[in-house]
């Protein structure tokens, strides 16, 4: 792998394989509705799921795997961006069925934009430099605004959020099939630790924007078990994906490779 562009292009691959996630695994047809896609609003023009419109959403389907495949090959990475941000743009644009994930995707792949162009300006350093400080700011930003939203829900101050997430008709785990499972919940400690201790990890992630480089590989794992729980127990799959790509241009350094990565882990 590019070692210039390492932890970019793990990124990148990773909000590609999240997005291929949301489109295959989930009924495509279920995330648009035809008003969705001809609202009236000038910015639905711009969308692939527009220009092809609801009649012929296998089509939009088709291109947007192509452009996702076309970004996890890593190639001619300036023009794969490019589609990149388009296919994000348009999904957040045109479909009904949105979480904040999406929301992500679209900003990282902006910032990613940005950072292959910015080979052509006069000091390339300096402004990649300017550029992953703004990202880094906007991610500690995104963590320390869903830590503190929290301290305002009853569910999460009193320590029983957890309890109610894992067994929401919607989010639920699908683990509360399980005795053993529902014997580990009726702890009221467990219950506890697990709900504040998720506002603990999400203000930890926010301020390791001021941690040493050392210190932010330890934010970068714990953030990943961090999703990763939240992938097991919420299924939330897309959206945790997407969050550890935020971890890895956030935490690590530019230059870094999956080995690197999985070095360091193991030194951890």
């Amino acid at each position: 792998m590019n070692k210039e562009y390492g932890s970019f292009k793990i990124a990148r691959s990773m909000i590609a394989i999240a997005q291929l996630f949301t489109f295959n695994l989930t009924k495509f047809k279920s995330l648009f509705e035809s008003y969705s896609l001809d609202s009236g609003d000038y910015w639905d023009q711009f969308s692939i799921y527009y220009l092809f419109g609801i009649k012929n959403l296998s089509v939009s389907l088709f291109i947007t795997n192509l452009i996702l495949i076309f970004v996890l090959t890593n190639r001619f990475v300036k023009i794969s961006s490019i589609l990149h941000f388009w296919i994000s743009y348009s999904f957040l644009q045109s479909a009904v069925l949105l979480e904040g994930g999406d929301q992500v995707n679209l900003i990282l792949c902006f910032f990613i934009v940005l950072i292959t162009f910015s080979d052509y300006t006069k000091n390339p350093k300096a402004v990649k430099y300017i550029i992953y400080l703004l990202l880094s700011l906007q991610v500690s930003f995104i963590y320390l605004q869903a830590a503190f939203s929290k301290f305002y829900v009853p569910e999460w101050q009193n320590g029983t959020a957890f309890y109610y997430w894992v067994y929401h008709n919607t989010f639920g785990s699908i683990l509360v099939e399980f005795s053993f499972f529902n014997f580990f919940l009726g702890a009221p400690i467990v219950v506890l630790l697990m709900t504040w201790g998720a506002i603990l990890i999400e203000l930890t992630l926010a301020y390791s924007l001021f941690f040493s480089k050392i210190s932010k590989i330890y934010a970068f794992y714990l953030g990943c078990v961090f999703h990763l729980f939240i992938m097991f127990f919420l299924g939330l799959g897309s959206f945790s994906i997407t969050m550890m790509a935020c971890l890895v241009m956030y935490c690590l350094p530019q230059k870094i490779s999956i080995n690197d990565i999985l070095q360091r882990s193991n030194k951890v």
